[in-house]
């Protein structure tokens, strides 16, 4: 049953939530065959389902950004993974917007790094409680949404967002979510976005208990999807096609929004926050470049939808002092047709990627499937080359089939209006701007200089073992290892340069008396490990276990020993010869500043975790002293 528009949105309470990864065709209120989402599925029949919602970008930082802004990636300007500026303090985000009208504003976010607060996202927000975990999070995430409500949430008009990552890779779900669908990879997918679902259904459940349902606009959406090789590759969020742009978007609010409608026709992530503010009667006195769709679900006959939703995606390659964006991605969407444009823009050398598995996960994997599709020899791949797409959408939804040469004509005049959408939004963004910071050195350089000067005194156990991501213990040959932790001045532990976080299963490894060391292991984009300790001659002995991915190919990784490459281009899966089996690789090395580095670079896309490890050992070698006072001077 459809109702009307009714009462008054003075005093709504919001909740944004949104978790990471979320493909709409994965979700069975949009019709998936699985009944992925019964919690999602009801909040749609009690509210309006989106059928066309379109994201602006493909990746997670400018998209959240959009989604918090109400502003384009290229006007936001927080678009690139390397020394992102905090947020133009000429922009103004939708917490800081509702917290000048009377609102408690809380957000209850994951680990991902993208979501820091000093990006950007922490403005307006009375607590921005960042850092709640990345794997196996959703409990703790949204049962802490849960408290505070329970302590608050009759007391107080309140903001609260909530962003998980849990379906985002590794997909590692709990159980019983871990073989709920089954247990391939496209399966466990399913099962984190049920596992999500069920503690969104325990926060939906709350509202109604406290009597605030009626009175509170929920909203669920994602940042992107995932891809599971209709373009040649896996995981990858950097390009512009639907399986990553179609996103879902689901909102109610029983007291002012009519019950079980669905919404066909375009709208942008851009558009979520003057439709919030509209819908909460605050005027949209504000710089945006979205547009409310209020009126659409009230089902206003004159309100003109959009023609076109465009996207834009950009990134830079993680090899070090290259800052500049290494490639741009820009589309537009009409409905009927898409339109996509990619262009390199830094010169583009394989010697970094090396390409193990054609349709594998690296940027020459991905132009090379890239070129195939569009007719081009990808050996012709140079700076400066530029792909066109073109696909018809209505006939073709799945964009297997590129028509740029029958529609040519077509793909003339979205051309145009993408390049003046560019120049529009650019100009805005040159408006908005504030100067960027000069980016800071990283923290174990600055630390390193410290123990040079004798500010330090190195105090790490010698010999040491590290159960990274795991507890204390004592393995077979009753030697002990001790648990992972951060690195503090003079001892050891880890340090996040991106991001890092923990991943633990449960499953049998094999090649090892003990598994207990592979089943825990830490995982990210670069992270390092300090170990201040006497100098000498050490032997470096790493551990490693693929437990999550089925297949090889995929994750690559670096990692440096004293600044020193020791692996490139490592891929778990194909050294160890499979999944869940033990690996590990030793290397020696000197020291003669009193620090021990150990530094791990994901090279599998920009915001792909690829760099792991399970197990570190660091033992002496030769005639290592052991520190005196007279080894450092007086601090």
């Amino acid at each position: 049953m459809v109702k009307q528009m009714s009462g008054k949105s003075e005093g709504l309470n919001v909740i944004l939530f949104s978790p990471d990864t979320v493909r709409r065709d994965h979700l069975s209120c949009y019709g998936y065959h699985r009944k992925t989402t019964p919690n999602l599925d009801r909040l749609a029949r009690e509210g309006i389902l989106f059928m066309d919602h379109v994201a602006n970008s493909g990746w997670t930082l400018p998209q959240y950004m959009t989604m918090h802004t109400g502003l384009y990636p290229l006007t936001h300007r927080m678009t690139l993974l390397k020394h992102n500026p905090p947020l133009s303090s000429k922009i103004i985000t939708i917490a800081e917007i509702l917290k000048e009208h009377g609102y408690v504003t809380k957000a209850f976010t994951s680990s991902n790094r993208y979501l820091h607060p000093s990006l950007g996202y922490g403005r307006g927000f009375d607590d921005y409680f960042w850092g709640l975990g990345y794997n196996q999070a959703t409990k703790r995430i949204i049962n802490e949404a849960i408290k505070w409500l329970d302590e608050y949430g009759r007391q107080n008009k309140f903001f609260i967002f909530i962003h998980d990552n849990d379906t985002h890779e590794p997909f590692n779900p709990p159980k019983p979510f871990d073989d709920m669908w089954g247990e391939g990879y496209i399966d466990r997918y399913d099962g984190e976005i049920s596992h999500v679902d069920y503690y969104f259904g325990k926060l939906l459940d709350k509202l109604e208990e406290l009597g605030i349902k009626e009175n509170t606009l929920v909203i669920y959406t994602s940042d992107h999807g995932t891809e599971f090789w209709e373009h040649g590759f896996l995981e990858k969020k950097v390009n512009l096609y639907n399986e990553i742009l179609h996103v879902p978007l689901v909102m109610s609010c029983p007291s002012v929004l009519p019950e079980g409608r669905i919404i066909h026709g375009l709208i942008a992530t851009v558009d979520i926050v003057p439709t919030i503010l509209d819908i909460l009667n605050i005027p949209a006195t504000y710089t945006l470049q979205g547009k409310s769709y209020l009126p659409l679900i009230k089902g206003d006959s004159d309100f003109q939808p959009r023609s076109m939703v465009f996207s834009h995606t950009e990134h830079n390659t993680r090899l070090r002092n290259v800052d500049r964006p290494s490639f741009e991605h820009l589309s537009v969407h009409t409905g009927d047709y898409k339109f996509i444009r990619a262009k390199i823009l830094l010169p583009f050398d394989e010697r970094f990627f090396e390409i193990k598995m054609e349709g594998g996960g690296n940027w020459v994997t991905r132009f090379k499937a890239l070129a195939k599709r569009i007719g081009m020899d990808p050996s012709k791949i140079r700076q400066g080359t530029i792909f066109r797409e073109l696909y018809d959408l209505r006939n073709d939804p799945k964009e297997q089939r590129n028509i740029i040469d029958e529609k040519w004509e077509i793909a003339v005049e979205l051309e145009k209006r993408l390049d003046l959408w560019v120049e529009e939004t650019r100009k805005l963004g040159n408006e908005l701007a504030s100067a960027i910071p000069k980016a800071e050195k990283p923290e174990e350089t600055l630390i390193r200089q410290r123990l040079a000067r004798g500010q330090i005194i190195p105090k790490c156990p010698i010999p040491i073992r590290i159960n990274v991501g795991g507890d204390n213990y004592i393995d077979s040959a009753g030697c002990k290892w001790l648990a992972d932790r951060p690195y503090s001045y003079g001892k050891w532990g880890y340090v996040t340069r991106t991001y890092s976080d923990v991943l633990v299963v449960k499953s049998k490894i094999w090649n090892t008396d003990d598994p207990k060391i592979y089943q825990s292991q830490r995982f990210g984009q670069s992270f390092s490990y300090l170990f201040d300790v006497p100098n000498g001659e050490y032997k470096v002995v790493l551990h490693f276990a693929e437990t999550i991915m089925d297949f090889g190919g995929i994750e690559f990784f670096n990692v440096y020993i004293q600044d020193k490459p020791v692996l490139t281009s490592f891929n778990i899966f194909n050294e160890a010869g499979g999944k869940c089996r033990a690996i590990k690789k030793t290397f020696t090395c000197k020291v003669s500043d009193n620090q021990l580095s150990i530094y791990f670079e994901s090279l599998t896309e920009p915001q792909q975790e690829a760099a792991k490890v399970a197990g570190i050992e660091v033992l002496p070698m030769g005639r290592n002293k052991k520190f005196t006072s007279t080894d450092h001077p007086k601090l």
